[in-house]
């Protein structure tokens, strides 16, 4: 004989409702707040020579460059646990234990933390590296000269190009050591100006297309990066050059050797005071007569073919008027005074852009 149980009530599940782990979930990302700091350096962190020459280039560290592959990897697993603790933090036992038995939703929670991490690893790296060797390059190459006749026209021409390139006057104390630099670096080489400064200003600097670099007390140097030879000497007083390429002065890093591998220096020995001035001449088309247009380049000088651009000072707006020509037919421009605010702005600028071609640097 068969016997038939009596059905039991009917269960009823209300499937509108999320599953518990998602509503913890949910519960949790609202007691997040708006941001957080997930990575702070340790007292010895500091950037990699590598890292150092990649930033001064200009290349993007996030875009997995070979010098931050493996920080990359180190700060992605940081990342990942510090994001868990705050989960940790933010929840009771039994909250923890619903999100962590549901992996989706324990990450859910844990990428809601990572997208509120204000972390900015490379600039917290600049500041921990603080102060290097670095190298500006005056793209100038001394040539190898025979120096036991001082007096030989070539000689004299290799001394005035080098004061030329430097932007330096050939008084009494700054030849003396312009012809010591010469003297001593038998092989010639690249010249450069030599200190020691601030990583992060320099990074900063090297993102400046058209500039100047005003040094007190920095050190010209020419250097034979593949004869290891050179020499630098402190040039005396303030001087101001074009900003050129910026590099790390380091051992084993770049093409040949570098002052370092050369001399050995004590890097300290070689700080200076440097001020760098962006000296990309903006002004307001509305102050030129019939250029009303989107900013656009309007003129280049014929030698360094510096690109002038339509825009707003950030002190103000300049009035420029466009007088003479260039040797190719661009016309020079030149600043009216009275339409800039800054009587000390005003009076730099028309020293800087008096000859545009001595101190402007290579541009478009």
């Amino acid at each position: 004989m068969t016997t038939t149980e009596p059905e039991g009530p009917a269960m009823t599940v209300d499937l509108t409702k999320p599953p518990l782990a998602a509503r913890v979930a949910a519960a949790v990302i609202a007691r997040l707040d708006a941001e957080y700091t997930l990575w702070y350096p340790s007292y010895d962190d500091r950037l990699t020579n590598e890292q150092i020459t990649a930033l001064l280039a200009g290349e993007n560290p996030y875009d997995d460059h070979k010098a931050f592959i493996h920080f990359e990897d180190v700060m992605s697993e940081h990342l990942y646990r510090a994001a868990c603790d705050v989960i940790t933090d933010l929840t009771t036992e039994r909250e923890l234990e619903i999100l962590e038995n549901d992996g989706g939703a324990h990450d859910e929670v844990r990428f809601a933390v990572q997208d509120r991490d204000t972390t900015d690893w490379v600039t917290a790296l600049l500041r921990q590296t603080g102060s290097r060797l670095l190298r500006l390059d005056l793209d100038h190459e001394v040539p190898w000269l025979d120096h036991q006749v001082a007096d030989d026209d070539d000689y004299e021409a290799a001394l005035s190009d080098v004061a030329s390139a430097a932007f330096l006057d050939l008084s009494s104390e700054r030849r003396d050591v312009i012809d010591t630099i010469l003297r001593e670096s038998y092989a010639g080489g690249a010249l450069y100006v030599l200190w020691y400064g601030d990583v992060e200003s320099a990074v900063e600097w090297a993102g400046i297309e058209h500039g100047v670099a005003t040094f007190t007390n920095a050190n010209l140097l020419v250097l034979n990066h593949l004869s290891g030879s050179g020499f630098c000497e402190v040039i005396p007083g303030t001087f101001t050059v074009p900003l050129g390429a910026i590099t790390l002065d380091a051992a084993r890093i770049g093409p040949g050797y570098s002052w370092t591998d050369v001399a050995g220096p004590y890097e300290p020995a070689y700080a200076a005071e440097v001020t760098v001035t962006d000296t990309t001449l903006r002004w307001s088309a509305a102050s030129l007569p019939g250029h009303q247009a989107a900013p656009s380049t309007l003129a280049k000088n014929g030698a360094a073919r510096m690109t002038w651009d339509i825009a707003t000072n950030d002190a103000g707006t300049w009035r420029v008027e466009l007088t003479g020509s260039t040797a190719d037919g661009h016309p020079t421009p030149a600043i009216t005074l009275a339409d800039c605010p800054d009587e000390e702005i005003a009076k730099a600028s028309a020293q800087r852009y008096e000859n545009l071609h001595a101190l402007t640097p290579k541009g478009n």
